[in-house]
């Protein structure tokens, strides 16, 4: 991967982590028992199972406490996203 590539998808990752990204409104369609908690489970269950059907890379999961104390996109977050992403992805 180009280095700018790498940068950009680490920067992009870094942003998601710090929550700059749209949030999800209610949905009046998921309103059985369970709720939003029930929308994420299935949602999340084509996101891991879609890439199989299609023959792409699976999901990559990044757990909460994989990225704590991340707060600002500077040189040290990029490096132990990058960290992160080079033991999950193997490159």
């Amino acid at each position: 991967m180009p280095v700018g590539d790498r940068q950009k998808l680490i920067t992009g990752i870094v942003a998601s982590v710090l929550g700059e990204r749209p949030q999800i409104n209610p949905t009046a369609n998921f309103n059985f028992y369970g709720g939003r908690t029930a929308q994420r489970a299935y949602l999340d269950c084509f996101r891991d199972l879609l890439p199989q059907v299609y023959k792409l890379r699976p999901t990559l999961r990044i757990n909460e406490f994989e990225v704590k104390g991340i707060y600002t996109n500077n040189e040290e977050s990029c490096t132990r996203i990058e960290k992160l992403l080079n033991s999950k992805l193997k490159f």
